[in-house]
């Protein structure tokens, strides 16, 4: 007879993107994968391990975690959180009204966006020449956090979706590197702000929140930004 196997429940998650999908709560083994990171402070190896944890725990058949956005990837990962851990987490606080410093629980599934999706995700670059920016997909995120202080133009690789005319439309995904290396080197600096400007528009996964001073009584928010918040 087979030693029996605790069922895993399983939960369904609407992401940011609008994509829905089901997943499961961590494991013995994604714990362990966790843990190898706790006190490493590369950005590098957190989004590897991150994708490796949310890759396990997607149930759902067409998911390919490589093709999501980070903000997805932030989503997914805090959700699979609080269904494993508990939905409580603990964040420092301040009070600037009479100083005081401490800790609160915050309940983490209020996770949502900083601010409202871009109505418009194209930019132009000339009067027929133009780019449709995107959020930074999971595959693109390890590689933009080792390169974006040494080489900040790289960036441009992972935000532009397709570069388009009046006639013609490519997309970066389909150039080779050399095409997008050519492309990118002779944009302008003016035009290389501007698109860098609508990228800035897209929101980040954010935890917002108000909690009372326990010496003053007043009002607190707090506010809550990047997965390193979360490897604890």
């Amino acid at each position: 007879m087979s030693i029996p196997l605790i069922v895993t429940p399983e939960h369904e998650a609407n992401l940011p993107s609008g994509q829905t999908v089901i997943y499961r709560p961590f494991l013995v083994k994604e714990e362990k994968l966790m843990l190898t990171i706790k006190e490493n402070q590369n950005p590098e190896e957190i989004v590897r391990v991150m994708k490796r944890v949310v890759g396990n725990c997607v149930i759902t058949d067409d998911f390919d975690v490589e093709k999501i956005s980070y903000n997805d990837l932030e989503y997914l990962f805090i959700m699979m959180r609080a269904r494993s851990v508990g939905e409580m987490a603990e964040f420092p606080i301040k009070c600037e009204k009479c100083g005081y410093e401490g800790t609160t629980e915050i309940d983490i599934t209020k996770i949502g966006l900083s601010k409202e999706l871009p109505k418009e995700d194209t930019v132009m670059l000339t009067s027929t020449v133009g780019v449709k920016v995107k959020p930074v997909a999971v595959e693109g995120m390890a590689m933009l956090m080792k390169s974006a202080e040494d080489d900040p133009i790289s960036v441009l690789h992972y935000v532009i979706d397709s570069a388009f005319n009046d006639q013609q439309v490519w997309k970066f995904s389909e150039m080779t590197k050399k095409e997008r290396d050519e492309f990118i080197e002779n944009l302008s600096l003016p035009l290389v702000q501007k698109i860098m400007e609508k990228v800035e528009e897209f929101p980040r996964c954010c935890i917002k929140d108000q909690v009372m001073c326990p010496s003053c009584g007043e009002m607190i928010d707090v506010y809550v930004e990047g997965l390193e918040n979360f490897f604890t």
